[in-house]
């Protein structure tokens, strides 16, 4: 047990631990430790650390059911270098300090080991957190990051599976600012069970995939997508790239802006955007994204008010009906300013704006369209 100040300092990436020494460590609660250059094999064990913990350039691999633990009620800090698993467990896990993570790889190498397959990253910490351009190699394995407070800047999220690229649990929060996620459409990129704030800024996401919102899916919180890019990505049932606020009657919304969506799919409905709850969007694009069953670019499912504005609608096909859909029940509306639903070879299929009363079906005889530069609020009359 120590109670101090510790440095432990390898130059070179000398091994200084291989698992019988990891063994130990495991064993022993540090307060204040610095730990540089540390290269750390063949570990089946957790590496526990309590207290304040600095780790910078640092190479750690564990194998079996293995991983490194942070907990305590110190700073963590953990500064470059790669942390790789090659069994079922997490890379790292951080329960309960306050840390920043910053330039480290985190990557999964194998699937050893009993069990299920844990996601790289696990926050359980409640505290504040700063997480700066990591790079998460999940190699068709394994999900990326789950915890309550995720908040990531400048990050990759490289080929997530089994569990989303990013895992937010109830209660908590998300915030996302100029990262990418790309992906072999087998798992989705983001899962939410919170009701809490989703904040997406200048982000792609490509070739994520999943029953709904395939890029993204937020049933119950909070949405804002802004500047960000969704390409590819595919949703065997309701919102080829976003579902959001899927609980009718939630306190759920969606608010688009500066983004484009392009060649999304939905087997069902929605090719791009399905929600069930109030939606806006705004200077943003959808091109070439394609529904079965309805909204080749957007389904509203809620009879609620939506607002589209100065955006495009281009070769978007809804199947049975139009580019948007939405329903209405004779006081909630859907106002279209200043977009484009294309003409010609841009033309959507079969056509571009459909309303439907809360007992209708999808009829793609009826056309409801609005043309460029219209202004309008459809109503019960509205044609």
């Amino acid at each position: 047990m120590f109670d101090g100040a510790m440095r432990i300092e390898a130059t070179d990436s000398t091994f200084v631990a291989d698992g019988s020494l990891l063994g130990v460590v495991a064993g022993l609660d540090f307060t204040r430790v610095e730990v540089t250059a540390l290269k750390i094999d063949r570990g089946s064990n957790p590496l526990l650390f309590g207290g304040s913990l600095s780790l910078v350039d640092v190479t750690a691999t564990t194998t079996e059911g293995g991983f490194m633990d942070v907990t305590g009620d110190g700073t963590t800090t953990i500064r470059g270098g790669t942390l790789t698993t090659r069994g079922n467990g997490h890379a790292l896990q951080i329960s309960n300090a306050t840390y920043t993570v910053e330039n480290v790889d985190l990557v999964s190498d194998g699937v050893g080991g009993a069990g299920p397959l844990l996601p790289l990253l696990l926050l359980t910490s409640p505290n504040a957190s700063t997480m700066t351009n990591l790079d998460f190699a999940m190699n068709g394995e394994r999900g990326g990051i789950q915890g309550r407070s995720i908040a990531c800047t400048g990050c990759t999220f490289d080929d997530p599976a089994v569990a989303a690229a990013i895992d937010v649990t109830n209660g908590g929060g998300l915030t996302l600012v100029d990262s990418d996620f790309t992906g072999t459409h087998t798992q989705r990129f983001i899962a939410s069970a919170s009701t809490g704030i989703h904040r997406v800024t200048n982000c792609s996401f490509t070739g994520g995939a999943g029953p709904h919102g395939a890029a993204i899916y937020v049933p119950s919180g909070q949405l804002f997508v802004t500047d960000s890019e969704l390409t590819d990505n595919r949703a065997t049932g309701n919102g080829g790239a976003v579902a959001a606020g899927m609980n009718i009657n939630s306190l759920a919304s969606l608010i688009v802006s500066g983004s484009t969506f392009t060649n999304n799919t939905a087997g069902i409905m929605g090719g791009a955007i399905w929600t069930a709850n109030p939606l806006q969007v705004s200077g943003s694009t959808f091109t070439g994204n394609t529904a079965v069953s309805g909204g080749g670019a957007i389904l509203t499912r809620a009879q609620q008010h939506h607002i589209l504005g100065t955006s495009t609608f281009h070769s978007n096909d809804g199947g049975v009906g139009a580019a948007v859909v939405y329903r209405f029940d004779g006081t909630h509306q859907l106002q279209v300013t200043s977009c484009d639903f294309g003409t010609g070879a841009t033309d959507n299929t079969p056509n571009d704006v459909q309303r439907l009363l809360p007992s209708e079906t999808l009829d793609p005889s009826v056309t409801r369209n609005a043309g460029a530069g219209a202004s309008f609020t459809c109503d019960v009359t509205c044609r």
